[in-house]
């Protein structure tokens, strides 16, 4: 604990060191920033009003007894401009080494960020533009030596150029997708936070970031922050305590709104009429009442409201979601919702980006009595008997697809139809599983024919096949794709560490000179997908014949997602298996091959029929869109 000696002299320090302006950072912006259609979707000069509840955080920049701002945000509510401000705001009125780093690992981006973002601002800015150094060989793309401090842009992966030199001023982006350490070196935020320790008390640690999970880096901070909320007042309760807005508050008039017929959703009219729901009078608040709710909140502060009483008093931590960015509507995020509830990884996406809240992903064990109530949930339908090249089903089905995961010496395969009902929802059979010996064991699969009762004799459409083991990459899985001319798709798991953010992404493989068409996917959502929306919680469908055998049921509960220590002490939730979930990986791979063919299936003609919250097809766009 800091003695009262030293918090005496830390005062002092701090007093010593205030801006050279009178002007907290959000009026200094307001008086020196200009905005351009090159980075901003408005244009012309900074107005702290368009985003009101940005001023809190301007306001902690310059506060010099304020060490540590941590924003936990969504998409679409100014963090990039208030990012950029502090950095303005640094260079002119509070000067010392500043460092910026962005959200991935790559250089690259580095330089595209201070292309896109930081330069058109220093050419804007007459502030700016005055201490721009005399050499041009002293303003560079990454690192500038202003008159009064310099400047530089680093990748997180790059922890050479992060760790290079002391830093007054850290600015660090999205630091939910930066390297997390292991046991040989910390994690990327740790070391870019050792650069400030020479600065004691005059340091400014800024993280801004959009969540991903509750141990993600900008959760932990900001839990340990003072935990800012906005709350504001009803315009019917003017009376009533201050509230926070929801999800959950708002009103999609779903007898209105959605056929009772087909259960779709009308999103033209959900986006023209979502309301928020008055909390003390069950009256509709208007979308045209939300600006009046939020000014008045951010008037003064007297809306933001700590709720963490524990925290140090330098440490400085707000949240807020796109419930109140000015550039959304409540209607438009009524459509979202409705659009990524179904989707992959669609709502964890909408939590994360539109509610700038961490998804909690939840502990799962499949049981032997999980499989069991799918079983007695689906309708009846038999297994191909061992061997047979025909099978007649009772139902009609809209496309057959083959899967096989490699081994070292053969096979795991499995066999799934897809079908769109009336209501054009899709669902999906699993047909048939084994063991093959062979590629040619694989090959005779895609000449079984399923006949259902319109007497149509269908093949597998396509066959996606594991080509992540390396004895079977190198020795035949790309040949045999090769071979069998488009049947047949390689198909390779990622994660989001290895910079896929879509669930599933169609892309190109050379090998050996020859380019191949082949599927790669979020190997984490697919789990999730069959383990817990499929067989765990059955909220999309998934059927299983009559008579199923011990080896789907054990290679089924092989895989659990439990929790794991990391190595700073924390927790994280790990898939963890034991060898012998070879039929997972194979029904994984039909999930992925659902995911593709949606939009073909669910659209047939290409028809847009206005109806955007029905299109589960536009799956790996919106994912894609969200990243």
């Amino acid at each position: 604990m800091p003695s009262r000696v030293s918090k005496l002299l830390g005062q002092v320090v701090r007093k010593n060191l205030k801006p050279r302006t009178r002007l907290n950072a959000w009026r200094w912006a307001e008086a020196n920033v200009e905005l351009d259609r090159r980075f901003s979707a408005i244009e012309g000069p900074y107005k702290a009003d368009y985003t009101p509840y940005l001023k809190i955080f301007h306001e902690w920049l310059s506060d010099p007894f304020v060490n540590e701002i941590t924003f936990e945000k969504p998409r679409q509510v100014g963090g990039t401009t208030f990012l950029a401000n502090g950095m303005m705001f640094a260079v002119v009125e509070d000067p010392g080494p500043v460092l910026y780093v962005t959200s991935t690992g790559s250089p690259g981006n580095a330089q595209a960020f201070a292309e896109r973002e930081w330069h058109p601002r220093v050419e804007l800015c007459r502030a700016l533009r005055e201490l721009k150094p005399d050499d041009k060989d002293d303003y560079k793309t990454t690192e500038q030596h202003f008159k009064s401090c310099t400047v530089k842009f680093a990748g997180a992966q790059s922890t050479n150029n992060v760790m290079s030199r002391p830093v007054r001023w850290l600015f660090m982006d999205e630091i939910d997708t930066w390297p997390q350490g292991s046991e040989s070196e910390a994690p990327t935020t740790e070391i870019a936070e050792a650069c400030t320790i020479s600065y004691g008390l005059s340091k400014k640690i800024v993280r801004v970031s959009t969540p991903t999970v509750p141990g993600g880096a900008i959760h932990v901070q900001a839990e340990r922050g003072s935990r800012h909320r906005l709350h504001v007042l009803s315009p019917f309760a003017k009376d009533k305590p201050r509230f926070e807005l929801k999800l959950e508050m708002l009103n999609f008039h779903k007898m209105e709104n959605k056929n009772k017929e087909n259960g779709r959703w009308n999103l033209d009219a959900v986006r023209k009429t979502t309301t928020l729901t008055c909390p003390y009078t069950n009256l509709d608040i208007p979308m045209t009442d939300k600006a009046w709710m939020v000014n008045e909140a951010c008037e003064d502060n007297v809306g933001w409201v700590s709720t963490n009483p524990h925290a140090p008093s330098e440490h400085k931590s707000g949240q807020i979601s796109a419930l109140y960015s000015p550039m959304m509507t409540w209607g438009d995020l009524a459509v979202l919702f409705l659009q990524r509830k179904d989707a992959p990884g669609g709502l964890q996406d909408f939590y994360n980006h539109y509610l700038g809240l961490p998804w909690e992903r939840k502990k799962a064990e499949i049981k032997q009595n999980d499989i069991e109530i799918l079983v007695a949930e689906s309708p009846a339908y038999d297994r191909p008997e061992i061997g047979a090249m025909a099978h007649n089903l009772p139902f009609n089905l809209n496309v057959i697809l083959t899967m096989a995961d490699v081994q070292q010496s053969g096979f795991w395969w499995g066999q799934s139809g897809l079908r769109v009902t009336a209501e054009k929802k899709i669902e999906h059979y699993v047909l048939d599983w084994g063991a093959a010996a062979s590629f040619e064991d694989l090959e005779k699969l895609m000449d079984r024919e399923y006949t259902g009762p319109n007497g149509d004799a269908m093949k597998p459409y396509r066959g996606l096949i594991d080509s992540g083991y390396i004895a079977k990459r190198e020795n035949g899985v790309y040949e045999f794709c090769w071979a069998n001319d488009g049947l047949w798709f390689p198909c390779q798991g990622r994660v989001l560490e290895n910079g896929l953010l879509a669930p599933v992404r169609e892309t190109i493989f050379t090998h050996k000179g020859v380019d191949f068409e082949a599927v790669q996917f979020r190997d984490d959502l697919a789990k999730e997908e069959l383990y817990i929306s499929r067989i765990k919680d059955r909220v999309r469908p998934l059927f299983l014949p009559q008579k199923i055998d011990i080896q789907l049921i054990q290679q089924w509960m092989d895989e659990k997602l439990i929790s794991k220590k990391t190595e700073r002490g924390g927790e994280k939730l790990v898939w963890k298996d034991h060898g012998n979930n070879h039929l997972g990986d194979v029904f994984k791979q039909a999930i992925v091959g659902e995911w593709l063919l949606t939009d073909a299936l669910l659209n047939p003609d290409g028809e847009d029929d206005g109806d955007e919250a029905n299109k589960e097809g536009a799956i790996a766009e919106e994912a894609n869109s969200a990243a």
